[in-house]
């Protein structure tokens, strides 16, 4: 169900779009402004105010409400909305600038949940408030559970990550966000008929990149994976069919920094009259197009890949790529699900250079240099993330020496001496999960990992999806923070973990925002006291640089003189 119920007059304030930084971060670090070199604070000036009016209607989504204020002489308004029944929930959001009216969105809100705004000038007493209640969430998506360790705290605030409800091409896909507490603060459908394996990323604060899916390999499947840019209330930026390179947007598709967009796309490979599925990548920048692309023929040509039995349709595939650049240089990891091995590519050449994994290049040893069975080798794995030397990948566990169970486990490559070292792994009871799954590293040495649970392809599984934090130590790593599916019918693929000044201008999980409004405050009330002393009709507003709230690049007032 969506609606809206409740509105009272009128109402609240969020935040604009503003600039969309260009890459993807796993911090809770407040994000600064800081002011320009060589320049000065501006001194701006502003009529008082002597009327202040707010409408509210429905936005865009569920979560979201869009609002507009009306002023009788330009001026910068700020708008506060708050929770009677939870104290804590306070957002803010400010206009761009001095303007008679100020269209604002207000974004993150609980569902099912009333509001009290309060909009300001900061130019004397003039304000008005309003009160609403957001509306439902779709059923069809989850009720999710949270356990979070004593005496802990959460890295960063919002987890997001894509929900799959069904099987087949009949799935449902959703990809959401959640803060601390597993409550749903964003939500969005992405369509159905694309599995489970739907990838996404926040690109700043009102960008979200969607890619991926399309994991039957099914030539006759009418789809070919998602690619889709959309804003925070649903609006298409950027959308593609099919890739350059390739036949469709497979498992991974991940925005870069420079802009561009690394993505799996598949490819047939062959071998004399017969053909099969095979891997393709495809970095893509919407500027000039592809920057740099790679396929599996290679291999098949230079004799690693052979011709796969008519028997299986899935001889191998690529589940996850990343781009590094390490002790030898410019390279790819792929992630092959088949062969269950991590394969280096030179960028430059295209050439298989090193293969991770049982059967491999490798010499596996522990932290002693002591060597290591090939059960200590992953066994099916998903989702690698690479920082310098190290990689940390979910581990599946299928076929695994002496039995099966998946775990999350972190080595470190030396690729000179083609030596790897198990550096920790960690798993559970019942943490037996034969596809999909995610491992990402957090700030203080932390681990985000996605448990994906799927009953359509393993149909005798007993544990639901789950996001967990992690805390490696003495060679294992204790649980931090848990959030957990309600059942098996939703599968989750990947997850990604943001800071609380990231994406909403809550102050509850933003400490840059909560400043802010103490600060709005003081200087509104100081403002109030000099027109009550009989100050006559004019402001200046002197404006700076400042912490970023809800834009990158936002001016904020700091000081404010009614003369």
């Amino acid at each position: 169900m969506r609606g809206w119920w409740g509105l009272v007059l009128v109402g609240c304030a969020g935040g604009g779009d503003g600039t969309k930084p260009d890459a993807t971060t796993d911090t809770d670090d407040p994000q600064t402004t800081e002011l320009p070199t060589g320049s000065t604070p501006t001194t701006t000036p502003e009529a008082c105010t002597t009327s202040v009016s707010l409408a509210a209607a429905p936005g865009s989504t569920t979560l979201e409400a869009r609002l507009t204020v009306t002023l009788d002489a330009p001026n910068r308004v700020w708008v506060l909305c708050t929770s009677p029944d939870d104290p804590l929930e306070q957002h803010l959001l400010e206009g761009e600038g001095p303007a008679l009216q100020h269209e604002l969105l207000l974004r993150g809100v609980l569902p099912e949940t009333s509001y009290s705004c309060e909009a300001h000038v900061p130019c004397g007493d003039v304000s008005d408030s309003a009160s609403f209640a957001s509306g439902a969430l779709d059923p069809a998506l989850p009720a999710l559970t949270v356990s979070l360790a004593p005496g802990e705290a959460l890295t960063g605030a919002y987890t997001l990550f894509n929900d799959a409800d069904g099987c087949g091409g009949g799935a449902s896909n959703w990809v959401a966000m959640a803060d601390p507490e597993g409550r749903i603060r964003w939500a969005y459908p992405v369509g159905d008929d694309l599995v489970a394996d739907v990838d996404v990323y926040l690109m700043g604060p009102d960008r979200v990149h969607i890619g991926g899916g399309w994991g039957l390999f099914s030539f006759g499947q009418g789809n070919r994976g998602v690619f889709r840019d959309i804003d925070l209330s649903g609006q298409v930026l950027l959308e593609r069919e099919t890739p350059d390179v390739g036949l469709g947007f497979n498992h991974h598709s991940e925005p870069m920094a420079d802009g561009s967009y690394l993505s799996i796309t598949g490819d047939r490979d062959g071998s004399g009259n017969d053909e099969w599925n095979g891997v393709g990548i495809e970095l893509w920048h919407p500027d000039d197009g592809v920057r740099w692309s790679w396929t599996s023929q290679g291999l098949v040509d230079d004799g690693y890949i052979t011709q796969p039995s008519p028997f299986d349709p899935l001889p191998y595939h690529a589940n996850a790529v990343s781009l590094v650049t390490d002790a030898l240089g410019d390279a790819a990891w792929i992630s092959d699900f088949g062969y269950e091995e991590l394969w280096r590519i030179d960028r430059a050449t295209g050439a298989l250079t090193h293969v991770f994994g049982h059967g491999g290049d490798f010499e596996l040893v522990d932290t002693a240099g002591q060597p290591l069975p090939d059960s200590e080798y992953p066994y099916v794995q998903h989702g690698p993330d690479y920082v310098d030397d190290r990689v940390l990948l979910y581990d599946n566990g299928q076929g695994r020496p002496g039995g099966s169970y998946s775990r999350v486990a972190e080595y470190e490559l030396d690729l000179t001496a083609n030596v790897a070292t198990l550096l920790w792994s960690w798993t559970e009871p019942g943490f037996d999960y034969p596809i999909l799954g995610d491992a990402d590293y957090l700030d203080a040495g932390r681990v985000l990992v996605a448990k994906g649970a799927n009953r359509c392809l393993d149909p005798f599984g007993t544990g639901a999806s789950e996001v967990l934090e992690l805390q490696p130590e003495g060679g294992s790593a204790r649980v931090i923070w848990r959030m957990t599916w309600p059942d098996r019918s939703h599968a989750i693929y990947r997850a990604q973990r943001y800071g609380g000044c990231d994406v909403f201008a809550n102050a509850r999980y933003c400490p840059t925002v909560a400043a802010r409004i103490a600060e709005l405050r003081r200087l509104t009330q100081r403002a109030t006291v000099h027109a009550s002393a009989g100050a006559a009709a004019s402001c200046q507003s002197t404006s700076v640089r400042a912490p970023n709230s809800s834009r990158a690049t936002q001016t904020w007032p700091t000081e404010v003189a009614c003369t």
